[in-house]
């Protein structure tokens, strides 16, 4: 996968299939193909793979990581309503401890659909706001997640609830500049 994003299609080939001549399984290589085609900018065909990877997989991290990694397919694609529907899929598909970084990924979207021409400001904020409350609940309170929430406060015109979220970021972690920065806004 290295390889592939350096531009270094045929090395990346060939230790493909140097790995499936030593056994890799076939939900794995399907999940490499994805990669190595979305890669090379081919994000329509990639999303088919990644998601015949989560339809294939038995293995939850690797369900989890195909259903994130379409997204980003349709997210380099522009497609922005593919990419909610492929992470709404996973946060339902994949076991309940592995649906964090799909609620985080999919609050993005939410957020970037939000601020489109297309989006509905209100309920797409909510539904982000909503995606990063959950991520939150299962145990993600990094700071990125944490200074997202303030912005979609910010986003929905709800100042107060933002400036709470932004001063315990401060009380937190005084160094970061970014709580400062998102206060300033």
């Amino acid at each position: 996968i290295a390889l592939a994003r350096m531009q270094r299609m045929s090395e990346a080939e060939e230790l493909l299939d140097r790995a499936i001549d030593l056994g890799l399984k076939t939900d794995s290589v399907t999940l490499v193909r994805a990669e190595l085609l979305l890669a090379q900018g081919f994000w329509q065909e990639a999303a088919e793979e990644f998601q015949k990877a989560a339809n294939s997989t038995t293995d939850e991290t690797m369900r989890q990581r195909a259903y994130i990694l379409c997204a980003r397919a349709y997210r380099q694609g522009g497609e922005v309503d593919e990419e909610i529907r492929v992470l709404e899929s996973g946060r339902n598909a994949v076991e309940a401890t592995k649906t964090g970084p799909i609620l985080s990924a999919l609050g993005n979207a939410y957020m970037r659909r939000a601020q489109s021409e297309d989006g509905n400001l209100q309920a797409d904020g909510e539904s982000a706001l909503e995606c990063y409350e959950l991520a939150i609940q299962k145990g993600n309170r990094s700071v990125e997640l944490r200074l997202n929430v303030a912005a979609v406060y910010q986003l929905l015109d709800e100042y107060s609830q933002a400036r709470e979220v932004l001063e315990e970021l401060l009380e937190e972690a005084p160094t970061d500049y970014r709580p400062y920065m998102r206060m300033a806004l």
